[in-house]
């Protein structure tokens, strides 16, 4: 059962997910295929999706039990030692195809041109 939460910094945060297996996650990973697969087209720049699941839990029992320092684990918590998961989507920031360059060249070349137009009419 996903737990929605309001109060949260990140634009990216969906929602909280006890199980990997979470009727909600599994939705949202569809819908984000389903975008994935429509991107691309090359006259405008439409950005990739990808989700994302950060593992929360105890941190300092872990790491100490992996015979590791106890701040081990304070940026990253295995997956395997979750009691929950942070839900995630956020864009894949890929670079522009050939085509998509030539075409946003393309429309700041006719508007600079409108502009010096203008301004020479003046």
């Amino acid at each position: 059962m996903a737990i929605y939460k309001t109060n949260r910094k990140s634009m990216d945060y969906r929602f909280t997910v006890t199980d990997k297996n979470d009727s909600d996650l599994i939705a949202l990973k569809k819908i984000v295929r389903q975008h994935n697969k429509r991107v691309g087209n090359p006259y405008y720049y439409v950005p990739r999706l990808k989700v994302s699941l950060r593992a929360r839990g105890n941190r300092k029992v872990h790491a100490i039990n992996d015979g590791l320092r106890a701040r081990a684990y304070d940026q990253q918590l295995p997956h395997k030692y979750a009691s929950h998961f942070d839900v995630y989507v956020s864009e894949v920031h890929t670079p522009y195809t050939s085509q998509q360059l030539e075409n946003i060249c393309t429309r700041h070349t006719f508007r600079l041109m409108n502009y010096t137009k203008r301004i020479n009419h003046k």
